[in-house]
């Protein structure tokens, strides 16, 4: 079929013919944005428009595998692949049902794990450049199911730090639904050291042309840093009447979002989050050995690493 006669064809039909799918379902804080804008590069991959749709985030009877590909894709002649990266997707325990019922059994997932104690930490310094976090770290873990329970489902997603650090169930989930050869395992760790024969493993297990050269091959897409002006992170995060002007002056949540990022990124410097203390770790790592060592089982992967 020459590229005019693919293209020509509804977008429906090839994903009928086509159906190859993955997913990198997270995790948060483990170098999954640098993931998406190398990987986008790639010419036999069709990744969504943007990072993080979250549209399995919707209510199941919702959902529809037409919109979301007309909506999110845009595949050209030499896709094989279509994919899409979203950590929200980890955090959900509905989210592999959904994606089995709209996409079926078939779809495959490429995996971004970073120990526990130090994504948990990440995590907590990105609410505080966005102005969602005046609580220490200690006190973040003290009243985390608290405000789990009483602060609404973006809590799931903003403000837990620690929960989100257990990954074996939430990958067991997954095996309910799908097959452990589905599936590749990476470790952030993995990802910063090893980076290109990572890439190279991924783009084998997609079944795509593995020998690209991909351009900036080293560059972190989001450098975590501390707040120059911790006013101005808080005035993107509170109500305010000025949020409500900017929402009626751009009513595009996208085009809202992009302008938040891009302020972000101007208001962080360049110096580092202080060291975690000591004792706090200690706690963590005890705090997470157990649910390590069953995801070592479970994924047949050495995790010494994270707790050695």
């Amino acid at each position: 079929m020459n590229s005019s006669a693919f293209i020509c064809v509804p977008l429906f039909f090839q994903i009928s013919f086509i159906m190859k799918f993955f997913i990198c379902p997270g995790v948060q804080k483990s170098g999954t944005t640098t993931l998406y804008n190398l990987l986008r590069q790639h010419p036999e991959i069709c990744l969504t428009s943007k990072k993080e749709t979250m549209y399995f985030l919707q209510e199941r009877h919702t959902l529809n595998i037409q919109e979301y590909f007309s909506r999110y894709f845009r595949p050209h002649a030499r896709t094989k692949i279509y994919g899409e990266i979203d950590p929200h997707y980890l955090a959900f325990q509905e989210i592999p049902a959904k994606l089995y019922a709209l996409l079926g059994k078939d779809i495959t997932f490429v995996c971004l794990l970073r120990n526990p104690v130090d994504r948990a930490y990440s995590h907590y310094w990105m609410s505080v450049r966005r102005g969602r976090e005046q609580y220490s770290f200690e006190q973040a873990f003290l009243s985390e199911k608290e405000r789990l329970r009483t602060e609404g489902k973006l809590a799931a997603l903003r403000v837990s730090y620690f929960d989100q650090g257990f990954y074996a169930s939430r990958i067991e989930n997954y095996l309910r639904y799908f097959p452990l050869e589905n599936f590749i395992f990476f470790t952030f760790e993995e990802f910063i050291a090893k980076r290109e024969r990572m890439l190279k493993k991924v783009l084998h297990f997609l079944g795509v042309e593995p020998n690209f050269r991909f351009q900036n091959v080293q560059e972190h897409a989001l450098k975590g840093g501390v707040p120059q002006y911790m006013w101005i992170s808080r005035l993107q995060a509170q109500p305010s009447i000025i949020k409500q002007i900017w929402r009626r002056l751009i009513p595009n949540f996208d085009v809202r979002w992009k302008i938040c990022m891009w302020i972000e990124k101007m208001n962080t410097s360049s110096k580092r989050p202080p060291a975690m203390d000591a004792n706090t770790r200690q706690m963590l790592q005890h705090y997470y050995q157990k649910d390590m060592r069953k995801l070592e089982l479970l994924i047949h992967k050495d995790l010494s690493q994270w707790y050695g």
